[in-house]
């Protein structure tokens, strides 16, 4: 995100900070204003996640503020509204047994869930294919999975 400003006293030197609405500020990069020529204070900000949780976006308000040499703060950008889309989580890293098993014989499966949205919790749906139920495990990121052992039961016959 870049901001442009002037002043008219060329001789002042200045800060610029931003403000990313998500609680977080950073100091910008400033490139000093030359005659005929605007400054510009830059930055760039990652979000952690679309807060509130159980949305698939949301909108964030951006402001940018330059400071001279004598203190005088100006706004330079306010209310600059930035979306910020939920990011899918990835599942990697699964472990099952290669081996066919006996029926009856605990299974452990494994799995590595990331996910961009630090702050994101993740359910995962375990679905066997032998007709039990589906298997529900709370899996927060960016640890593992926790390991579900469920017995195998033998395929229906209907």
């Amino acid at each position: 995100m870049t901001a442009l400003f002037t002043d008219v006293d060329l001789l002042d030197r200045h800060t610029c900070e931003i403000s990313w609405g998500d609680g977080s500020t950073t100091p910008g990069m400033l490139l000093e204003a030359a005659p005929g020529r605007p400054g510009t204070c830059t930055g760039s900000h990652a979000y952690q996640d679309n807060l509130p949780a159980g949305t698939g976006q949301n909108q964030y308000q951006v402001r940018i503020s330059v400071t001279d040499d004598s203190s005088l703060p100006a706004t330079v950008a306010d209310g600059l509204g930035v979306r910020v889309m939920n990011v899918a989580p990835v599942i990697s890293g699964i472990t099952l047994p290669v081996e066919p098993i006996l029926v009856g014989t605990e299974v452990t499966i494994t799995a590595t869930i990331t996910d961009p949205g630090g702050r994101d919790s993740h359910i995962c749906t375990i679905s066997w294919g032998d007709g039990s139920p589906d298997t529900l495990v709370s899996a927060p990121t960016p640890r593992p999975a926790p390991r579900a052992t469920p017995i195998l039961r033998p395929p229906s016959t209907r």
